[in-house]
């Protein structure tokens, strides 16, 4: 799925589960235009089996527009992801994910996800 605009962040429980196995997988692209999901107000949000494609978090913006390519998880909300792909995000921070809370993955792929070009897919912060 070619995303044509940023979602809506996510703010209360929600499970994004994906069964495109013959496809070569369910995939989200934001087409390095903008994050593909944030998490944000106390929001959980799981996802199963996705490839999240190109996030991009922007650069010069506030300090939290910077962080989290791929997925942005705000300090008062969790995120678990089981079997997914990071694929191609980039951030200042956090290039295919920025976590400020407790957040939990499983069986997961970091691909070309980079912060300024090198450095950590995954930040978390302390």
């Amino acid at each position: 799925m070619h995303l044509p605009s940023p979602l809506q962040p996510i703010s209360r429980k929600l499970l994004i589960a994906g069964s495109c196995a013959s496809n070569g997988g369910c995939v989200v692209d934001a087409a390095g235009q903008f994050r593909v999901f944030v998490v944000t107000h106390g929001g959980k949000l799981e996802l199963r089996g996705l490839i999240l494609l190109r996030g991009s978090s922007s650069l010069g913006a506030s300090v939290e527009h910077r962080l989290g390519g791929g997925l942005y998880v705000e300090g008062n909300s969790v995120a678990h992801l089981r079997n997914c792909t990071i694929e191609a995000c980039t951030a200042e921070k956090g290039g295919g994910i920025f976590v400020g809370a407790p957040s939990q993955e499983e069986q997961c792929l970091y691909s070309r996800s980079c912060t300024q070009g090198t450095a950590p897919t995954l930040d978390l912060e302390d």
